[in-house]
């Protein structure tokens, strides 16, 4: 999941439009925990997209690694 469609993107950018609201309407406490919450979400959604590469490159590093031993069974007498 790219993480410009991930679901914490979308509510960090609507806690960042209400952030936003309220300073506008003078409610300066609100707009700074709607920001506050908005970066959480932010970040949140940038942890949740590195896991999934770095699961992504550990899933492909492990089939690598089967096919490479599969190749070294199916020909014993070719090691280096």
């Amino acid at each position: 999941l790219p993480i410009s469609s991930s679901p914490e993107l979308s509510l960090a950018r609507n806690k960042l439009q209400a952030a936003q609201k309220a300073e506008a309407d003078k409610h300066p406490l609100e707009a700074k925990q709607l920001a506050e919450q908005a970066r959480v979400q932010a970040e949140l959604s940038v942890a949740r997209a590195s896991a999934a590469k770095a699961t992504t490159v550990n899933n492909d590093m492990k089939t690598s690694n089967t096919t490479l031993k599969t190749e070294l069974q199916r020909n014993p007498g070719t090691q280096p």
